[in-house]
Formats: C-alpha cells, structure tokens, sequence
C-alpha cells in the first residue's frame, strides 16, 4: 500500500497527507504544571500557532516519546489558543500512567514536540437553541470550551470529577438566556453511574436540544442509549470516546472501538 494512504501509519508526512485541513505544528513547551491534582496543564509557543485556526473542542494529535522506545500519537482537546501570540495549552487529566500522563509530568520546557491539527468534526449546533454538555475528567477541556462557546441559547454541563478538588467550573458566554453546571464527585474514572443517574432526572423534552457526549467510550455508549431511550433524535446526540476503560489507546490515539 502507498504509504501516503496508510491509515494506520501515524508519521507526520502520512498524516498531513490523507487528513484535510491540518498543519504541521513544531511546538516548543514553555510550562509544565499540576493545575489540580489530576490535571497537568502543558503550554507551547510556536511560529506554526500564529494565525492558526481552530474551533472549540477540535484537538492536536502529539507525538508522545514512551521509556519503551517507541512513539504513539495523543490527541489533547486545545485548552487555550492565542493565534496573535502563536500559543496553545492543553490539559491532561491523570488517572494512571498512559504514555500521555506520563510524558506530560515530565515534560522539559523547550522540548520540542511533533505536533498535527486541528482535528475534530464535532462542532457546536449553530442551530440548536439548547445545548447539554455531559463528560468524564478526561474531556473536560472540550466540554468546557465547547460549553462557552455558546453564545445564546441555553446551555448546561454535567460532568464528573475523579475529587472535589478537581472540580473547574465552566465559564459561560453573557450571551445565553440560562445556564447550568453540575459537577459530579467524587467519581472513579470510568464509572458513568453518576452520570446516568444525574441525566436520568433531567428534562430532556426542550424544543432544538443537542446533546454532546465526551467521555470513556463505554460511558459514551451507555450515555447515548440513555438519551436515545428518553426520546432524544439521533441525529442531536454528538459523541466523542476520549479513552476506554482496561485498554489503551491505538499509536493514533484513538480508543479501540471493538
């Protein structure tokens, strides 16, 4: 097979080459710091962030070095973006030692790192008129991005937290009529009890709902049926697995879908 056309090959140059509308990103750290206890937030400059666009809740796939030898791809959901200053930040959540957590609480300002974006096709309904967000830790940075981003409308986030210490609130637009955040903890990652049980006292009969899940992939899947079996269309329901319980992510960051 061409290996432009390889989609298994996680090379920058395969990459760029069968993903549209992506970059090349050469991303220089600047920081590396615990924000909460199970948050690592790492911040880059670079002369490829200026003028670089990216919507709320579209990601970068890293190039993550592992002590094996070997490198995998991550993707972390922009946290932050400045496109003046041509600067990023991404958040971590820390449940364990995946080759992500581990390289991010070691890793050394002005370490260079491989970077490919944005990706993501998930964007915010323009036309929905209330938007609910619902997440584990592990997608806070896009539930929260995501979140803001609404202008109007109404808009609500549920999401849970591994400790009430980790708890960040979402900071919504001044443009909505109503707002609402639930923060649910504490929660062992991977457990969408919480979640499900918190939705199923929800009103989810609104005219124009859109609902976006973001969460370990069997929480998403359990989430999605819980929406679908309340009478929610499928086509208002967005879902992104972040992660999957007992099982690491592929070299290209992905959860394993099977």
């Amino acid at each position: 097979m061409n290996p432009e056309v390889n989609k298994s090959a996680t090379d920058r140059a395969s990459l760029l080459a069968r993903l549209d509308g992506v970059s090349a990103l050469d991303l220089a750290i600047t920081s590396s710091h615990r924000r909460t206890e199970h948050l690592q937030v790492v911040s880059f400059e670079s002369p490829d962030l200026v003028g670089f666009v990216a919507l709320p809740g579209q990601d970068v796939m890293i190039d993550i070095p592992m002590a094996t030898g070997q490198r995998v791809r991550r993707r972390y959901t922009i946290a932050a973006l400045n496109p003046d200053a041509g600067t990023m930040e991404i958040w971590v959540a820390l449940h364990g030692n995946g080759a992500g957590e581990t390289w991010a609480q070691t890793a050394k300002v002005g370490q260079v790192i491989d970077g490919v974006g944005p990706r993501g096709k998930l964007p915010v309904n323009e036309t929905a008129s209330q938007h609910l967000f619902i997440g584990d830790h592990a997608a806070l940075a896009a539930t929260l991005e995501m979140a803001s981003s609404v202008t109007r409308g109404s808009v609500g986030t549920i999401v849970s937290f591994p400790h009430q210490d980790d708890v960040i609130e979402p900071v919504f637009a001044p443009g909505v009529t109503s707002s609402s955040s639930t923060a649910l903890s504490p929660i062992t990652p991977g457990d969408g009890s919480a979640l499900l049980h918190e939705l199923a006292h929800r009103d989810l009969s609104m005219p124009r709902l859109h609902c976006y899940v973001n969460a370990e992939f069997g929480i998403v899947n359990a989430v999605k049926a819980a929406l679908l079996s309340r009478g929610v269309d499928r086509d208002a329901i967005s879902t992104k697995p972040y992660w999957r319980l007992g099982a690491s992510n592929a070299p290209h960051g992905e959860p394993p879908k099977d």
